[in-house]
């Protein structure tokens, strides 16, 4: 996704398609509990579907999209979704204000990232919860694929997986 433009909103459409589908896949794997980030993952993909097109919106929301047998620990989920705020921090940065819309709007509750590194710091790094989260949170990488998400029917892009 480093080689999209954000400044163009063709691009900007295709990178918000791509997150959408995967903040949906991430929200039904984890049964939308995502632990500190629940809200802020519904609010994440509320304010991705301001920035794509009917047509996105049709292949990478609605749909009853999930990846059969597929969970994700809530905490794992927590870790993508709050990074992702802080990212598109950075990213927002190189848009004009007039762009900086939707999900580029958001802004990163930090607060609740400080809560969440905080909680997971009580862990054991070598226990088998640290074990999961990071296998689940690779895992839930996985779903930001521009492929998986640019596939044209919901059985193709769960095929692909």
């Amino acid at each position: 996704m480093s080689r999209l433009d954000l400044r163009d909103p063709e691009q900007r459409r295709a990178f918000c398609a791509i997150q959408a589908h995967g903040f949906y896949l991430m929200g039904t794997a984890c049964n939308w509990q995502a632990a500190e980030a629940t809200p802020v993952l519904r609010n994440a993909i509320a304010a991705l579907e301001q920035d794509i097109t009917p047509a996105q919106r049709a292949m990478t929301v609605y749909p009853p999209l999930a990846v059969p047998g597929l969970t994700l620990h809530p905490d794992a989920v927590a870790y993508l979704v709050l990074g992702s705020q802080l990212g598109a921090t950075v990213l927002r940065r190189a848009l004009p204000e007039d762009q900086q819309t939707g999900f580029f709007g958001m802004k990163a509750d930090t607060a609740l990232w400080r809560q969440f590194c905080q909680r997971m710091s009580t862990q054991p790094t070598d226990s088998p919860l640290a074990r999961r989260v990071i296998a689940d949170a690779r895992t839930a990488f996985g779903l930001f694929d521009p492929t998986l998400a640019s596939k044209t029917t919901v059985d193709t892009a769960i095929a692909s997986l």
